[in-house]
């Protein structure tokens, strides 16, 4: 190891090579300090450790790239995902919403039944009122 002060912040490090950065590596991105995050956030993790190598920024993101854990259970990125596609309705009165309500209370020979339809395309709706409505066997 040897403490190297070309960083970009002024800090020094020490300067790894070899089979370290792949130790180094392994802390900062599958270990449960490192919390499989990107490429991006394994570099900071490994620079606050204090530690740098040339092709660090590099070598942290082909890491990540090649973890079998994050391949696994990582998210869909917007260049792989399938576009969205428009659901097409072809006519106004293709689908409708059929509620039946009652028997309501009845007061003072008040309707107790009420059928409304509903149309989804644009909200019509149609009411019907029944007093009575008979017994279906």
């Amino acid at each position: 190891m040897i403490n190297c002060d070309g960083c970009a912040d002024g800090l020094l490090r020490s300067c790894v090579s070899g089979a370290e950065i792949r130790d180094i590596l392994w802390h900062c991105h599958n270990s449960l300090y490192g919390g499989h995050y990107n490429g991006e956030r394994t570099t900071t993790k490994v620079l606050q450790s204090g530690f740098y190598w040339p092709n660090l920024f590099k070598d942290a993101y082909e890491h990540c790239k090649r973890c079998d854990k994050c391949q696994r259970t990582g998210t869909i990125s917007k260049r792989h995902e399938l576009p969205l596609q428009n659901i097409l309705e072809v006519e106004v009165f293709d689908c409708w919403g059929i509620d039946f309500i009652g028997p309501l209370p009845s007061f003072l020979g008040m309707n107790t039944f009420l059928w409304q339809l509903i149309t989804f395309q644009n909200g019509w709706r149609l009411v019907l009122c029944r007093k009575l409505m008979p017994k279906l066997s």
